[in-house]
């Protein structure tokens, strides 16, 4: 009972910074503009937008469930990587007169965090570990 509420909350916490994010990206927001303006623009902004819609769906949908936290894995293991190597930790505002202090890299980790309790709760869901696994010969 404790690990089905903690799994809900994990995905709606993903779900809840998804949600925020992919509203930035889709509008293309000038804080998008600072992390996507030298990594593809506009185009690799929508791009990751609609990869978080998607992983939102699936987060939510019964066995794809999986599915929806190796998105949500990937995609900010991703973001983790850009932030190390192009952007910096702490994303500079776009008037220039400071950073976010750290708050998207964090949010990043925390996703990181959420997604990987989930993949775990729903291991059984990947057909090689799953109950519908064929017996080894």
């Amino acid at each position: 009972m404790k690990a089905n509420i903690l799994d809900y909350a994990a995905r709606g916490l993903i779900t809840v910074i998804f949600a925020q994010t992919f509203f930035f990206k889709l509008t293309y927001a000038p804080e998008t503009q600072i992390i996507f303006g030298d990594l593809g623009g506009r185009p690799a902004a929508t791009l990751a937008a609609l990869v978080e819609l998607a992983a939102i769906v699936l987060l939510w949908l019964p066995r794809k469930t999986l599915y929806g936290a190796g998105l949500a894995l990937g995609t900010m293991f991703g973001a983790v990587v850009t932030h190390l190597i192009f952007v910096g930790i702490a994303v500079p505002t776009p008037d220039g007169t400071g950073n976010d202090g750290g708050l998207l890299f964090a949010m990043a980790l925390i996703v990181i965090a959420a997604a990987s309790f989930v993949a775990f709760r729903h291991r059984q869901d990947l057909p090689v570990l799953g109950p519908k696994a064929a017996p080894a010969a």
